[in-house]
C-alpha cells in the first residue's frame, strides 16, 4: 500500500503541475485577449476623436465665416435702411436738423447774336478796330 500510496502522490503531482500549467495558459490567454480587445477599443476611440475633431474644425470655420457674414450683412442692411430713410422718407436721427432744398429748373440761355463780318462788338480787341480801319482782314 505504500508504494500505491507513493505512486498516487507522484501521479497526482504531475496532475497538478498539468492543471496549473493549464490554468496559468488560461489566465494568460484571457489577459492577451483582454488587452487585445482595449487596444481595439482604444484604437477605435482614437479614430473617433480625430473623426470628431475634424467635424468640430469644420463646423468652428463654418460657424466663424456666417459670424462674419452676420456682421457685414448687418452692417450693410443698417446703412441700407438708414439711407432709404433719410432719401425717401426724410427722416432724421434725433437731434439732427433736416433742410430740404427744392431745387428749380436752371433758366434756359438765351442766344447770344453772332456779329456780322466787319461789325465790332464792345467785347473785341483795339487791334481788331485798327485792322478793320484800315481794311486788312
Amino acid at each position: 500500500m505504500g508504494d500505491r500510496l507513493t505512486a498516487f502522490r507522484a501521479y497526482a503531482e504531475r496532475v497538478r503541475g498539468r492543471v496549473v500549467a493549464l490554468i496559468v495558459l488560461a489566465i494568460g490567454l484571457y489577459f492577451v485577449v483582454a488587452f487585445g480587445e482595449q487596444a481595439w477599443r482604444a484604437r477605435a476611440l482614437q479614430a473617433e476623436i480625430a473623426g470628431r475633431r475634424e467635424a468640430l474644425a469644420a463646423m468652428q470655420a463654418r460657424h466663424d465665416e456666417l459670424a462674419w457674414q452676420l456682421v457685414r450683412y448687418r452692417s450693410d442692411y443698417e446703412s441700407y435702411v438708414e439711407r432709404i430713410a433719410r432719401r425717401d422718407l426724410n427722416l432724421s436721427r434725433p437731434g439732427e436738423t433736416v433742410i430740404l432744398l427744392r431745387l428749380r429748373p436752371a433758366p434756359e440761355p438765351t442766344p447770344t447774336p453772332t456779329p456780322e463780318p466787319g461789325e465790332r462788338t464792345a467785347s473785341d480787341p483795339a487791334w481788331r478796330a485798327w485792322l478793320d480801319l484800315f481794311g486788312l482782314p
